[in-house]
């Protein structure tokens, strides 16, 4: 019981630790947009001059 309790507080320390490391960045995912419209014509990209939003 004591080694499961120890192993346990172990690994919550150990989260805290990483993830007081690691940077906080802004996420994305592939729904920031689900109706993507590209261009006609030119340079079809993911970016702004390469379509827009719908």
């Amino acid at each position: 019981m004591v080694l499961k309790t120890s192993f346990t507080m172990l690994v919550v320390a150990t989260l805290a630790v990483f993830s007081s490391y690691t940077p906080q960045a802004e996420a994305h995912s592939y729904a920031d947009c689900i109706d993507w419209k590209f261009n006609k014509g030119g340079k079809q990209d993911w970016s702004d001059q390469g379509g827009k939003c719908a």
